[in-house]
């Protein structure tokens, strides 16, 4: 802006700077989204059901679909989280050590990096340092896990493999019995903490899988990889591990689901087709998901918490339940369509 004091700028001026604030920081945070080499089997991964996957990350990593802004925020929230979650502990009393330390079993060719050890007892002359890894979560899940068991049980992936992901550095970690998993509530800061015994059967399935996708590669590798093109050869498809029978919530989310796409579209006869006004329809409801998640989630929540209470006022609010029957009837067989919606890719160009 040509002028040579900023008090000279008006207050309209000053609207429109503060108005482009939130734009400059997306700026910032597609600056660090980035693409790395994947050279070994991450702990964090290890616990994803599907080795193609797995063999992907490793062979495949240039042609991942990358995350968008928001999911970069959600990153950087998740970092800050956990340094948020070390502050509390330290200020408590306990005393952490080896914060992010990385560890490598090179046979398996398996890393990780635990978020640090906890010293146990507190203040105790003669502790015993035992590993713990923090997590945040939205304030539902918050709530509902209460034992390792709600996370190998859970129907969300990424809270499934937390344990595998524990297990592997229990394993790297000179066989520790023991961990610490520490959740934190996104919403209100509040914590919870379960143990996690080290569990020798998922321990040794972890590390089978491990040894499995090493083979591949070394196969992959050999016939000569996939060619920055990302067009897979067929000597290089054949050695890929079996593609998991389609599942919505797992293949969607996918970063390597474009890679993976064609063979499934050529299988199915997919149909393309130009029609420029359906496909501003499924942008727009791609935009307005994320509110109707959120409504049916705190919908479910609100139930839950009000429970078989008939009237519950609280705040500005007066929530009524009562029991209904629903008269039961039978009805013959019909067929109806049901629809799945996925994006195939996030913004043009992008992988």
């Amino acid at each position: 802006m040509a002028t040579d004091s900023a008090r000279e700028l008006t207050a309209g001026d000053l609207a429109g700077l503060i108005g482009e604030i939130p734009q400059h920081i997306d700026d910032y945070k597609a600056s660090k989204i980035e693409q790395w080499p994947v050279r070994s089997n991450r702990a964090s991964e290890l616990g994803h059901p599907c080795e193609r996957f797995l063999t992907y990350n490793r062979v495949a990593w240039r042609h991942a679909r990358l995350p968008d802004v928001g999911l970069q925020y959600v990153f950087d929230e998740g970092r800050r989280s956990e340094e948020h979650a070390l502050e509390d502990l330290r200020k408590a009393g306990y005393t952490i050590l080896e914060g992010q330390r990385s560890f490598e079993w090179p046979d398996k060719q398996i890393t990780g990096a635990i978020d640090g050890k906890i010293l146990l007892p507190k203040n105790h002359p003669h502790p015993r340092a035992v590993p713990i890894e923090i997590k945040s979560t939205n304030p539902y899940d918050w709530e509902r896990i209460t034992s390792v068991a709600d996370l190998v049980n859970s129907q969300k992936m990424w809270l499934r493999k937390i344990p595998a992901q524990i297990t592997t550095y229990l394993l790297l970690n000179a066989s520790e019995e023991i961990g610490a998993l520490m959740m934190r509530n996104r919403s209100t800061g509040q914590y919870k903490t379960l143990p996690v015994m080290l569990d020798y059967q998922l321990a040794e399935t972890m590390v089978a899988k491990a040894e499995r996708v090493n083979a591949r590669i070394a196969l992959i590798y050999a016939a000569g990889g996939i060619p920055e093109s990302g067009i897979v050869p067929e000597a290089v498809d054949a050695l890929l591990p079996e593609r998991i029978p389609f599942d919505q919530d797992i293949c969607l989310r996918c970063n390597y689901f474009a890679l993976c796409l064609p063979d499934v579209f050529a299988k199915q006869s997919a149909e393309v087709v130009d029609d420029t006004e359906l496909a501003s329809m499924l942008d727009r409801r791609a935009e307005l998901a994320p509110f109707s998640d959120e409504y049916d989630s705190v919908d479910r929540a609100i139930k839950k918490r009000v429970g078989d209470r008939d009237r519950v006022i609280v705040g500005n609010w007066l929530v009524t339940s009562e029991m209904r029957t629903r008269k039961g009837f039978t009805t013959q067989d019909t067929t109806f369509r049901v629809y799945k919606i996925a994006q195939l890719k996030t913004a043009e160009g992008a992988r």
